[in-house]
């Protein structure tokens, strides 16, 4: 059990590193007022005025389907692993 644990914990930093990765490329390409959802499933709306810059993030339901899908594949790829090392 403490190595799905551990492999949990693994599998959710990444994704937290390719979601943060995926915000701040998305970030450094507005340019414009407008709304953006970005390939890991954040919106950010932004709204800019010759003054300010104001930029409003939610998160869609594609985040929580992305990381599903995401921790269903490591554990997969887990598993082949685990089959091949006691082979």
């Amino acid at each position: 059990m403490k190595k799905y644990i551990k492999q949990l914990s693994i599998a959710s930093s990444c994704w937290m590193i390719i979601f943060a990765i995926d915000l701040v490329i998305e970030l450094f390409q507005i340019n414009e007022s407008g709304v953006v959802t970005t390939l890991t499933g954040l919106r950010i709306e932004t709204h800019i005025t010759p003054d300010e810059l104001n930029s409003l993030f939610s998160l869609t339901w594609q985040v929580v389907g992305l990381y599903a899908l995401f921790l269903v594949i490591w554990f997969a790829v887990y598993h082949m692993f685990q089959i091949k090392k006691k082979a």
